[in-house]
């Protein structure tokens, strides 16, 4: 009987134990998937958390480039309006150039034509002066003496000559009068010519004196040539300095000078005579500045 109680009693606790074992085991297995459970969340939370941080780097490089991307488009943009104020400087040098270019075009222009008129006027010295206007001089500058350039000053006052047509290439200077010598003319007689004339402009203008070595500004022309006889004179041959009137802004100055070329005319016959003055001085620029005087003279026997 007491084996039996034995018996019963090791079995309850076998049983006791067996179900505490499982029951132990059972929790073990529970809280294994607790464990696991909370791992997969974990993991999914890490996940999340690398796809945000993932993200996060692809905005914060993308907003990178955007700013590189903001900043060529702000360089590209200061560029074109650079070139584009460079554009606009040309554009304005170009309309000045060609505008100066339509300048110089009609000067060279006007100038032809003026030459063009002067070579027939030569060619057809009876017919010189049809159809002109004759422009009144009558200033008197006795106060003002003639120069002759050759060592030493002569003052000998010309007398004045009127009813002159005058043309001027640049409005720079006026002519106050013009001069013979002698006059009135008469056979045999070989003229010399002054223009008075005034700087009106603002600048310099350089005039050549009558001297060796030197052309001077004024020269003249007399016509018809079957009523003058016209002779080179020879070069003396001296060797000297060239010498050069500087005429201030509103200086007055006296233009001597010689025939074209070095030339004389000498009136060999009585009558009506056509008489050009061309004078040539210069104010710095390459054209310089001409005038042409033309009128007429009458000789006697």
């Amino acid at each position: 009987m007491k084996i039996q109680h034995i018996v019963i009693i090791a079995v309850i606790i076998a049983a006791i134990s067996l179900g505490l074992q499982v029951a132990s085991n059972t929790k073990l297995q529970s809280d294994i998937k607790n464990v696991n459970f909370k791992t997969t969340e974990q993991d999914v939370a890490i996940q999340h958390l690398t796809i945000g941080l993932n993200e996060t780097l692809q905005m914060n490089d993308l907003k990178n480039k955007t700013a590189e991307q903001e900043i060529l488009i702000q360089s590209l943009s200061n560029e074109l309006s650079a070139s584009k104020q460079i554009e606009e400087e040309n554009n304005v040098t170009m309309t000045q150039l060609q505008q100066s270019t339509m300048h110089l075009n009609g000067e060279i222009k006007s100038l032809s034509e003026r030459l063009a008129s002067l070579e027939d006027k030569m060619s057809q010295p009876s017919s010189m002066y049809v159809n002109t206007t004759s422009i009144q001089k009558s200033v008197n500058t006795a106060s003002i003496p003639m120069v002759i350039q050759n060592k030493t000053n002569v003052t000998n006052q010309l007398p004045f000559l009127v009813n002159q047509t005058t043309s001027i290439t640049k409005p720079e200077i006026k002519i106050l009068s013009i001069a013979m010598s002698p006059n009135p003319l008469k056979v045999g007689d070989a003229p010399q010519f002054t223009v008075t004339y005034q700087n009106i402009s603002d600048k310099e203008i350089f005039q050549n004196l009558v001297g060796c070595g030197t052309v001077p500004s004024l020269h003249w022309e007399v016509y018809p040539s079957s009523s003058v006889q016209r002779q080179l004179v020879q070069d003396n041959g001296l060797t000297c300095a060239p010498l050069i009137k500087d005429v201030k802004s509103n200086e007055i100055s006296l233009a001597s000078g010689t025939g074209t070329d070095n030339a004389s005319y000498q009136i060999t016959t009585a009558g009506k005579l056509d008489v050009i003055l061309r004078m040539n001085l210069e104010d710095g620029t390459i054209s310089g500045l001409q005038a042409t005087i033309q009128f007429n003279v009458n000789a006697t026997q």
